[in-house]
């Protein structure tokens, strides 16, 4: 981008720039060491070097300098280091700002605050048009994590953002399978939490591996067998992808063992399972209803998944699998 093609954003392009200026200067009055500036301003130093820095900051230096937690003279020292413009225009979704700095071929697109991409805060804050547009930069690296080993598709299933999460699985570039420090998935935090719609586009897609355990030698359908969730253990049961029924973990139990024991020493990662006994009715009873269909597939499990696949509407590909 030349100065005459910048100069044709006008005062569009000023205004968002103002826009995004306020959303740095929000930012930092609430929690300044999570932004500290660099050098090249609010800008990618690209751009910045075609003007005079100060000059070109002077229209807004009356209007910024009070609010924000730095000076004129740290301005002129080009002092301010760390500021990443992407991070904080996807964090705020600012799209027109988003486009101007994409549009320059030297920033960094994968640049991090603390270990987060633009891409993953993007994800994090359900900004989907925001995710469409940095998925379509060939230089977005879709699987950089953060300092725990997340995925912007581990937290957009975490988050449960449907729609980005179906954005993120068109992309061929994204691996489903990557997981954070403890060894859990994208596929095992949707089971553990419940999110049926995200369970039901990673059981179609592939790619997904439904049998990693966690750290805590957890299956995905172990964690959705123990949470109650009877439609994802519905769903899982009757997918074409096999279930290893009866696998043993750590202890020696299978999956309809652990359901039956109740065993607190299997579950250790599982959130609240320590207070099983105070558990309302509700859950008490979708845990039994998940007992009982485990105990249904255990005697006949062929019979059991055809009628699963009845249910679901999905009886051709059942067909299909044991051809």
């Amino acid at each position: 981008m030349n100065t005459q093609n910048f100069l044709q954003f006008s005062l569009e392009s000023i205004s968002s720039i103002l826009d995004f200026l306020e959303d740095i200067i929000s930012f930092t009055q609430l929690d300044f060491p999570f932004m500290r500036p660099r050098i090249g301003g609010l800008f990618p130093n690209s751009i910045m070097d075609r003007w005079n820095s100060s000059n070109f900051l002077q229209p807004f230096e009356k209007r910024l300098l009070p609010s924000l937690p730095f000076t004129e003279q740290d301005l002129k020292k080009n002092s301010l280091q760390n500021v990443v413009p992407l991070y904080l225009a996807c964090r705020s979704g600012d799209i027109k700002v988003i486009e101007l700095l994409l549009n320059d071929s030297n920033i960094d697109v994968n640049e991090t605050y603390e270990g987060v991409t633009p891409l993953y805060i993007a994800c994090q804050q359900g900004h989907t048009e925001v995710v469409n547009i940095l998925l379509s930069d060939p230089r977005i690296d879709v699987n950089k994590s953060n300092n725990e080993d997340e995925t912007p598709i581990f937290i957009s299933c975490w988050k449960q953002h449907l729609d980005i999460v179906k954005l993120l699985l068109n992309d061929s570039r994204t691996d489903v399978n990557q997981s954070n420090k403890n060894n859990l998935t994208p596929f095992y935090i949707s089971c553990r939490i419940g999110s049926t719609e995200i369970v039901k586009l990673l059981l179609n897609d592939q790619r997904t591996e439904i049998e990693k355990a966690s750290d805590q030698d957890i299956t995905p359908f172990a964690v959705a067998c123990l949470g109650g969730h009877l439609e994802i253990v519905k769903r899982i049961l009757a997918s074409t992808k096999r279930v290893a029924f009866k696998r043993k973990n750590s202890n020696g139990l299978t999956v309809l063992e652990q359901v039956r024991s109740h065993s607190t020493d299997s579950f250790e990662d599982l959130e609240d399972w320590e207070n099983w006994e105070t558990k309302n009715d509700a859950e008490r009873t979708k845990c039994n209803e998940v007992t009982s269909l485990l105990e249904d597939y255990d005697r006949d499990p062929i019979g059991l998944k055809f009628e699963l696949k009845k249910q679901f509407a999905l009886i051709g590909n059942f067909f299909f699998f044991f051809s």
